[in-house]
């Protein structure tokens, strides 16, 4: 988290999208390929080190959503209502 924190928020307004599908290829891998723990599909295991994708995709996805709110909120899409929303939360 460090490391994401030093990087400037314009590079990942560039690459979210980006983000956003390898999230989705990480899960899908998981799987495909992923290894058996306690039943269920967790990890993918890469002869030298076994890491959760779900783990960096949480990362991800709150970076992706960041961004898209950062966006809409400063172009003034988001209407009243739906900031509303957002605030309340619910």
């Amino acid at each position: 988290m460090y490391f994401f924190s030093k990087v400037d928020y314009r590079i990942y307004q560039r690459f979210y999208k980006l983000a956003y599908w390898l999230s989705i290829i990480l899960l899908i891998v998981v799987l495909i390929v992923g290894t058996d723990s306690h039943g269920a599909k967790r990890w993918i295991d890469l002869k030298i080190i076994t890491f959760q994708p779900s783990e960096i995709v949480k990362i991800l996805i709150l970076q992706i959503c960041w961004i898209l709110l950062f966006t809409y909120i400063g172009k003034k899409i988001i209407n009243k209502q739906i900031s509303k929303v957002v605030v309340q939360g619910g």
